[in-house]
């Protein structure tokens, strides 16, 4: 999970109340968002690299987070007995599409052509690290029935896979001498910090802005009707004029 921040997810599901599954399955359709936008992010990773053995390690990540992607789709629609609904019927192709439009993918900047290689295998650590460690502590949330746990199960574990062959790149490069690897840890920490702030803070900013826009609108127009307000005098006759 490369690029999402996730564990705003699921602050609510400590709250009891009728809506459960239901809170349930979206928040699982939103982890299989977040699932499905990583491997897009590890997709152009795997294009752009010049390394061919980390174009394959970065293409077989991309491939387990579609996975996992899938797997939260389909227990999402399990939990809320949906399976032979509608959108069950919907082109497989058209579903992939709906999702890239959702996440809004084309047209962003993948987040591996802002990080340089060092800094890219560091992101990778750390970002599954994180989930790795958020899944295994959902996966022991009584709240969740045993088939939901024992899926957080899973993740986790396989985010841990994640880790491991990022650290061994990481050591690799430790034992051939390059500079900087630690360095470009505490970059990457900062550069997730700065990242997650701004996307937990995205709704309270645009709400700021719209504070600003109202009252431009409702306090310097009316200002500005006032103050520069023109007289205009018009002629009772105008000899040019065609009416």
């Amino acid at each position: 999970m490369a690029s999402f921040n996730f564990k705003s997810i699921f602050k609510k599901i400590n709250k009891k109340n009728n809506s459960l599954n239901n809170q349930e399955s979206d928040f699982l359709n939103n982890f299989g968002l977040a699932e499905f936008g990583s491997a897009l992010d590890m997709l152009a990773a795997a294009e752009l690299t010049t390394t061919n053995k980390l174009k394959k390690g970065y293409l077989n990540h991309a491939i387990d987070e579609f996975r996992h992607a899938q797997l939260f789709f389909n227990h999402a629609k399990n939990l809320i007995n949906n399976s032979n609904s509608n959108s069950a019927n919907v082109s497989g192709i058209a579903e992939i599409g709906e999702r890239i439009r959702y996440l809004n993918f084309i047209g962003e900047k993948p987040i591996y052509s802002e990080l340089n290689e060092l800094d890219f295998i560091n992101f990778v650590m750390i970002s599954e690290a994180a989930a790795e460690k958020y899944f295994t502590k959902l996966s022991n949330n009584k709240n969740f029935n045993s088939e939901t746990r024992a899926l957080f199960s899973l993740i986790a574990k396989e985010e841990g896979h994640h880790v491991l062959y990022a650290k061994k790149e990481l050591e690799k490069r430790r034992k051939h001498g390059v500079k900087g690897i630690y360095k470009s840890y505490l970059y990457i920490k900062w550069f997730r910090f700065k990242t997650d702030l701004l996307s937990n803070t995205r709704k309270i900013w645009t709400k700021i802005g719209d504070l600003i826009l109202a009252l431009i609108f409702f306090i310097f127009i009316p200002i500005n009707k006032i103050f520069f307000k023109k007289n205009y005098k018009f002629n009772t006759y105008d000899p040019r004029s065609m009416i």
